[in-house]
């Protein structure tokens, strides 16, 4: 069996673009003629339709806290089916999330990111930051052991030169930074209360995720991303079926302009 390759993709806080930056990559590396999954952590029902959207393929979300680890599981294997390349956006920050039931459990996107046994790729809005940012990534690198940063998107950079002194702070961490994404407007979603405006109410969704992609394509090493890539395997807390008894025989699905 050939596995596909995979990361998440986190933030050290809300807000700092790790949604657009997905949408980007899954929409770039979909040109490239190669198939692409991706899954969303957490309940959010809104990032999901831009996430198949851009890559064409359906989003599943992954939620320690509402889902036993064998479900997670099992849900990862049916979303790295038939695929090359399987990209998971985190929940807020890295490290957030709320407890569940079992003992020491979390529901974070770190949580999600050692069950699988997937690396982290951390996106870091560096528009107020300077020397200061390689403290955020090297206290994120260590906060704990069992969890891979495997590299760095810095977005919102304003200026090559701002570039070159971010990249200069972090060397020492000898950490890669596969690209400085600058302040564009580009990679604008409109937002309203409690998130984004839905996929289907963007009538320019798609012109938006092409150039989104043609932005990423010219500021993000592709190779180096490849490289941190984990090949995706059944891992860890259990790999058995997510069948549960069936509470009804019915299921309805709210889509209209109110959801």
């Amino acid at each position: 069996m050939v596995h596909p390759a995979g990361a998440i993709i986190s933030a050290p806080s809300s807000g700092s673009g790790k949604t657009t930056i997905t949408l980007a990559l899954l929409r770039a590396l979909s040109r490239t003629h190669l198939s692409v999954s991706s899954f969303k952590i957490g309940p959010d029902y809104i990032d999901p339709a831009f996430h198949a959207a851009a890559s064409g393929r359906d989003c599943l979300n992954l939620d320690l806290w509402a889902m036993r680890s064998t479900t997670v599981n099992a849900l990862f294997q049916e979303v790295s089916s038939n695929a090359d390349i399987v990209l998971g956006e985190g929940v807020m920050g890295l490290f957030d999330g709320a407890q569940n039931n079992t003992p020491g459990g979390a529901a974070s996107t770190a949580d999600v990111a050692e069950l699988l046994n997937l690396p982290v790729i951390l996106v870091i809005d560096a528009s107020k930051q300077g020397q200061s940012i390689a403290a955020t990534v090297q206290g994120f690198a260590n906060f704990r052991d069992d969890i891979d940063i495997a590299g760095i998107i810095l977005n919102r950079t304003g200026s090559a030169r701002h570039n070159d002194l971010l990249k200069k702070a972090l060397k020492p961490l000898g950490m890669p930074v596969l690209g400085c994404l600058p302040r564009t407007d580009i990679l604008n979603i409109p937002h309203r209360h409690l998130g984004l405006i839905q996929a289907r109410e963007i009538p320019l969704l798609e012109d938006f995720l092409e150039k989104a992609a043609d932005l990423i394509e010219v500021n993000l090493d592709f190779s180096v991303l490849r490289n941190l890539l984990n090949v995706c395997r059944p891992y860890g807390k259990g790999t058995d079926s997510i069948a549960l008894p069936l509470f009804g025989t019915c299921i309805a699905l709210a889509y209209d302009d109110a959801f």
